[in-house]
């Protein structure tokens, strides 16, 4: 034991350094899909609901068994159902435990590519620092649980690939299973890998046949089939039309060459974070992945082993033209957490064949990233005053089984608040209308919900002038008990998809709090 902490004594320290600035700095403020997704768990919220609005179809509640991203959510809802841990505690948990062993696995990668303990390290720092992984730490994705196991099946399908020991396959394929079973981004590294075997042990195609088909046959059960008793769907159309929820969504969509410019500043974006006062930050972008082909190209003439390479080229390249193809979203960060290892590994390897002395430089690049980074996403939000993020609150004597019905007009900064009012006061009892997102006849849906139940809190984050009208046509008698404002700088919420603001870009908050004034007194 004393010999391995001395043989990794350095790798411990970074992993050391990592874990205490995660779990000492919480966010105050979470992105939408943290709160979305803790709420639908914990089984307040309806997690379809949105996405239902945007195809007109009804669409069954997948807040327990995500189309896209199912077993996250499984564990969670156990955790829940069974320990009472919130949801929110549990992702947190979950990210911090998957990104520090991702980072474990990063250091093996390196070592299986006969790189240097020092180049290893480094390229391991690198990726502790970069802004899409404190991003994934602090945010309630699950890229990177997925991140951790694709990294996991990859060490050990590099070793079957090498040397051909059949248990590695074997266990390489499970954990690359349970990747995908987590998100199926993962299928970035399966698919690569695949194709680095199909080429390096293709002697052993029917063994290769039989794996595949039995990691196809468990990702087809979880994806294809158990979705339809879960979620109770009748018909495939009903299947597409809830495994592919996404594409259905109105979202600034890419092409041409305005798509790869969007991934090179996402990407670029991804290991640094760029302000809004800064926006000539992008343009670095441009060196930047100049010198990632310098490293590609170093790597590529390196001594390092030939299944490797073929692994990388196809990671590098395949991977991204991919997701050209498909037509997925160039500026969303998690679309390319997964290259942010392999970019790491190839950067460190890269400085260390140049000139030894560079390696000083890699370990001052991955102080200066975790400084900016930290400094320019995390500290800002985490001494945030915590009065001036969730503003919903009731008199003390309020029953908390009281009824409370959320209009909103602004998801991105009232899901927060809908999941506050439910996991941190216990206000479960919730109903929510979408009026901004295309629910059009909310007014009278809410009107027969409000005649079922008479007693209702009433919020909403805009328009009090339409909601009193509403109340005055409907001779409903409620008073407006709160009425609070709040601006946020936009640095301060946490944005998975990167797009461009104004400089002074401030989201403005409002919340509004009715409560019936024939129970005024009471409270």
């Amino acid at each position: 034991m004393i010999l391995i902490v001395r043989d990794h004594r350095h790798l411990i320290l970074v992993l050391a350094v990592a874990l205490v600035l995660f779990v000492a700095f919480p966010f105050q403020l979470q992105s939408m899909e943290a709160y979305s997704y803790a709420a639908a768990i914990e089984k307040y919220y309806n997690l379809s609901t949105t996405f239902a609005l945007a195809q007109g179809e009804y669409l069954p509640d997948f807040g327990r068994y995500h189309p896209n991203h199912p077993l996250g959510h499984v564990l969670a809802g156990i955790a829940f159902d069974w320990f009472k841990v919130p949801a929110l505690s549990w992702i947190r948990f979950t990210n911090i435990f998957s990104t520090l062993a991702a980072a474990v696995f990063v250091y093996l990668l390196a070592l299986q590519m006969r790189f240097s303990k020092g180049v290893s390290n480094a390229a391991t720092a690198l990726f502790l620092t970069t802004h899409s992984s404190l991003l994934a730490v602090f945010s309630g994705e699950w890229h990177m649980p997925s991140l951790a196991l694709s990294l996991a099946g990859t060490w050990q399908v590099f070793a079957f690939a090498l040397s051909g020991t059949k248990r590695r396959l074997y266990v390489g394929a499970f954990l690359l299973c349970v990747a995908v079973c987590y998100h199926t981004a993962a299928l970035s590294y399966s698919v690569c890998l695949v194709v680095l075997l199909g080429f390096v042990r293709k002697n052993e195609w029917r063994h290769l046949l039989l794996v595949c088909a039995g990691a196809l046959f468990v990702i087809g059960i979880v994806y294809f089939v158990v979705p339809f008793f879960v979620l109770q769907i009748e018909h495939p159309s009903d299947f597409l039309r809830t495994f592919f929820i996404y594409a259905h969504l109105d979202y600034e969509r890419f092409g041409g060459f305005t798509w790869l410019w969007a991934a090179m500043q996402t990407i670029f974006h991804g290991f640094i974070f760029i302000p809004a006062t800064i926006p000539v930050m992008n343009w670095f972008a441009v060196p930047f992945f100049m010198g990632i082909g310098v490293a590609a190209w170093r790597f590529f003439y390196s001594n390092v082993q030939i299944p490797i390479k073929i692994f990388c080229l196809f990671m590098l390249f395949g991977w991204p033209i991919a997701l050209a193809i498909a037509g997925t979203r160039a500026n969303a960060i998690y679309s390319w957490i997964f290259l942010s290892p392999l970019l790491c590994l190839l950067v460190a390897f890269t400085l260390r064949k140049l000139h030894a002395g560079l390696m000083t430089l890699a370990w001052i690049l991955a102080i200066f990233l975790i400084t900016w980074n930290f400094s320019q996403l995390v500290m800002p939000n985490h001494f945030y005053k915590r009065e001036n993020v969730h503003l919903f609150k009731l008199p003390e004597t309020m029953p908390k089984t009281k009824p409370v019905v959320f209009v909103v007009n602004d998801p991105v900064l009232t899901v927060g608040e809908i999941w506050y009012a439910g996991s941190e006061l216990n206000y479960r009892n919730q109903n929510i209308f979408y009026p901004c997102c295309g629910e059009d006849s909310y007014l009278f849906r809410l009107r027969r919900w409000l005649t079922a139940n008479p007693e209702a809190i009433v919020v909403s984050d805009g328009s009090p002038e339409q909601i009193e009208e509403f109340f005055n046509f409907q001779k409903l008698s409620y008073v407006r008990w709160l009425d609070q404002h709040v601006t946020w700088p936009a640095a301060l919420l946490p944005a998975t998809l990167y797009f461009i603001r104004e400089p002074e870009y401030k989201y403005h908050k409002r919340l509004i709090i009715w409560l019936p004034q024939s129970k005024m007194t009471a409270y």
